[in-house]
């Protein structure tokens, strides 16, 4: 006994051999039985990057520099598609991608400039993994304030980044 199949398609999930008999529209005339076997392959993405920022120590949401490197780590083979607007870098068309080869040798960055939510994804054989995300945010500098008080014994003293210098006035 058998299934029989009038639609298009069958789904199998795991490795599957298949015989099939076709007849033709008066359920006479069979064909000729037609096996394959079709082996079901499991898809493994690979694990999500990993950000760091390995020549800046300070707060990421309080970056007073100009720049900074973030490093996007990945799995060998891999290359990384991200985004700092804040799409999906799986499916967006702005997507910027680092070759596998790029990382190879060690270009394995992405300068940032400007407040941003980074994005990004590892890809190996077309397969993507999950998004690592990021907000890196950065302010301008504080001012320092100076201040000077001048003493009546001809002293001034000056007041730089709250701490204080006695010279001669």
């Amino acid at each position: 006994a058998s299934t029989l199949y009038t639609e298009a398609g069958i789904t199998v999930d795991e490795t599957t051999t298949i015989n099939a008999i076709a007849y033709d529209k008066n359920d006479a005339n069979p064909s000729s039985v037609v096996t394959e076997t079709y082996t079901v392959v499991a898809v493994v993405a690979p694990s999500a990057p990993v950000f760091s920022t390995p020549d800046y120590q300070g707060d990421i949401n309080n970056i007073t520099r100009e720049n900074i490197n973030v490093y996007i780590e990945v799995e060998e083979g891999c290359s990384v598609k991200y985004t700092t607007d804040g799409s999906d870098p799986a499916t967006s068309e702005t997507a910027r991608t680092l070759s596998a080869t790029a990382i190879s040798i060690g270009r394995n960055y992405v300068t940032l400039i400007e407040t941003c939510t980074l994005k990004a994804v590892a890809v190996k054989d077309g397969v993507a993994s999950e998004v690592t995300e990021e907000t890196y945010t950065f302010v301008a500098p504080q001012e320092e304030t100076i201040s000077v008080e001048i003493t009546d014994a001809g002293y001034a003293t000056v007041y730089y980044a709250q701490k204080a210098l006695v010279v001669p006035a």
